[in-house]
């Protein structure tokens, strides 16, 4: 006798009624001739390429103007995110619904995955409907409107000096915001209060993808009624715009051909709180590029808004070229697109370099910098709202029988290379400092600065894992000075030679790095460590008026006998590239405004810890 097969449950069909929403939408315009049925129909072909969706039911409701929506219920199969490769699937349901409503298309879907699906789908060349502009949002939610939180991205490089990313929170942040600190940062998220059904509501937007959020609903009638209200807000900015809502902070530009000479590169790091709510497809790729590449941005900078980047693979530890990337950064259709190039591919790497091409695809995950004062960053190009200080910490130095494109002595035939530090001839920038200081200064800034007493100490600490490049240490009016010297060679020694911010960024992000080495009691036990390591750092005292070789080691027991209470510390950047005419003929170029801002911000940290920070450049 057969046991009869229980008949199998109807797969449900739900509707919107079901649905408890959260109020987040996508705000689009059409830009061609476009009905709701018919977009409904391009958004599903999309889903159904990207997603494989096996569809359930639809429903269709009205909004109060009039305006209809159509929501669409799917499911699809995809492997855990646990368990990406294991060959096995989970079943996830979900939902989108467009509608259409005093003139807006809103969107708004069930995922995050979905969600991306839509956007790529806004910013292709076959879809009649592209998102309401930043502009047209700025006007709508943020002029003349409180904002509660904002999330600032950094459009500076990045920096030891400043942070990458922060969030500000207040009753209304217009007057919270930094003019010095803050006007290298961005926006793309905030949070602010919007007038809705009578009530003042929280609401956040996100500008890039014209995303609009309020809260979890109680229903799906509340929904509509939410998107009612929204898009008439919308509607009665009659078309008004503002591109700079937040006179403080930078905004985005629109003549790409402003920005001149990248100078730097970087992706998102998938893993931090940079990149938040990606999809699947974004996150795997960028792990990708994290894993098995590294890159960095050419020397030689072009006077051109080109990103160059050169391009290495990683194999079991072992780094090799693979070939460069040229990326020109257009607008098409209101959206900054690359159009790429891939350059010297080296014999059987092109597969290579064309994945990792692939991050230029998405240009919300990369970021560049200018030295014009622009950035590339968020999905957008900006120019940074210097509203600089002038930088009055400067030195101007002479450098007579240097090479200031020499860092450092050339090793000798025998002996290690800083043994020729000092010696007759030797014409590096490390040279020029020893010289210096026995020479000593009436500068009432740099006056402690000498190699004149007993009390006299220098260090050469160059070297991985170094503090500085050079540490002085004396007594001077009773009181102990420690200076961390750092040295970097010019770009360029031609008299022509303009301002250059790359030229700084390295060594001034060095001397930050360590900051943590200001005090006397840290700097000791540092350098100790590092002189049981390597005992042939050269350092020098003063004896009978003579300037002489000591040990190492001697240097660090001559700060062990400091009273720790009376410890002045000290930040000094050699970087010859730097005109005294240049600087003071271009107050007005963003290359001085950029520059200053950057030299501003470290002295803001040296100062943070009771030092001085100090950079020397070139007389002539």
């Amino acid at each position: 006798m057969s046991v009869p097969t229980p008949p199998q449950a109807a797969t449900p069909k739900p509707t919107t009624e079901d649905i408890v929403p959260y109020c987040g939408v996508v705000f689009g315009l059409p830009v061609g001739r476009v009905g709701l049925i018919g977009a409904v129909i391009k958004v599903k072909s999309r889903l159904q390429q990207d997603m494989n969706m096996h569809w359930l039911s639809h429903d269709s409701d009205w909004a109060l103007d009039g305006g209809r929506f159509i929501t669409v219920f799917f499911k699809y199969d995809h492997p855990p995110h646990w368990a990406p490769n294991s060959g096995i699937n989970e079943t996830t349901y979900g939902y989108f619904t467009l509608g259409l409503t005093n003139g807006y298309f809103v969107f708004h879907c069930s995922s995050n995955d979905v969600k991306e699906a839509v956007l790529d789908l806004l910013d292709s060349n076959t879809f009649p409907i592209d998102r309401v502009s930043r502009e047209v949002l700025n006007y709508a939610f943020i002029v003349k409107k409180e904002i509660k939180t904002i999330w600032l991205h950094g459009i500076h490089k990045k920096t030891a000096v400043k942070a990458d990313s922060k969030a500000l929170t207040g009753t209304d942040l217009r007057q919270a915001f930094d003019p010095s600190a803050d006007q290298s940062y961005s926006y793309n998220s905030l949070r602010g209060s919007v007038r809705i059904e009578k009530k003042d509501r929280t609401f956040g937007v996100n500008l890039s993808e014209a995303y609009v959020w309020l809260y979890k609903l109680n229903s799906w009638r509340d929904f509509l009624e939410k998107c009612d209200a929204l898009t008439t807000i919308l509607m009665n900015a009659r078309g008004r715009v503002s591109s700079a809502p937040l006179d403080t902070v930078s905004h985005p530009i629109r003549d790409l051909g402003l920005m001149k000479a990248a100078y730097d590169f970087s992706i998102y790091d998938p893993d931090s709180q940079l990149a938040p709510n990606l999809g699947d497809v974004k996150v795997a790729l960028l792990r990708t590029i994290k894993a098995d590449y590294e890159f960095d941005v050419p020397p030689n900078l072009i006077q051109d808004n080109v990103v160059r980047v050169r391009v290495h693979h990683l194999d079991n530890g072992l780094r090799s070229y693979v070939g460069d990337i040229a990326a020109e950064p257009i607008i098409q259709s209101e959206r900054l697109r690359f159009d790429t190039t891939i350059v010297n591919a080296q014999p059987g790497q092109i597969g290579k370099v064309r994945e990792f091409e692939r991050i230029f695809r998405h240009p919300t995950l990369v970021q560049a910098w200018y030295e014009s004062g622009h950035a590339i960053t968020g999905g957008g190009c900006y120019e940074v709202n210097y509203k600089s200080a002038p930088f009055n910490g400067i030195f101007w130095a002479s450098f007579p029988n240097t090479n200031i494109l020499k860092e450092k002595p050339l090793p000798p035939a025998n002996g290690t290379f800083l043994s020729n530090i000092g010696s007759l001839g030797e014409d590096s920038l490390f040279s020029w400092v020893y010289r210096a200081l026995k020479r000593g200064t009436n500068n009432e800034r740099l006056a402690h600065l000498r190699m004149a007493s007993s009390n006299d100490w220098l260090l050469c600490d160059d070297g991985s894992g170094e503090v500085s490049d050079f540490v002085h240490a004396t007594t001077h009016s009773n009181v102990h000075h420690l200076t961390l010297i750092h040295v970097k060679a010019a770009n360029s020694s031609q008299v022509t030679r303009l301002i250059s911010v790359s030229a700084h960024d390295i060594v001034i992000n060095q001397a930050i790095k360590n900051i943590g080495s200001l005090t006397k009691t840290s700097i000791v036990t540092t350098l100790s460590q590092r002189i049981s390591h390597a005992s042939s750092k050269p350092a020098w005292s003063v004896v009978n008026g003579a300037v002489i070789p000591v040990a190492a080691s001697s240097f660090v027991s001559h700060l062990n006998t400091w009273s720790s209470g009376r410890v002045r510390c000290h930040v000094i950047v050699v970087q010859p590239h730097t005109l005294r005419t240049v600087f003071r003929n271009k107050t007005n170029s963003r290359q001085h405004e950029q520059l200053c801002t950057l030299l501003n911000s470290a002295a803001h940290q040296v100062a943070g810890l009771g030092g001085t920070f100090t950079l020397v450049a070139s007389r002539s």
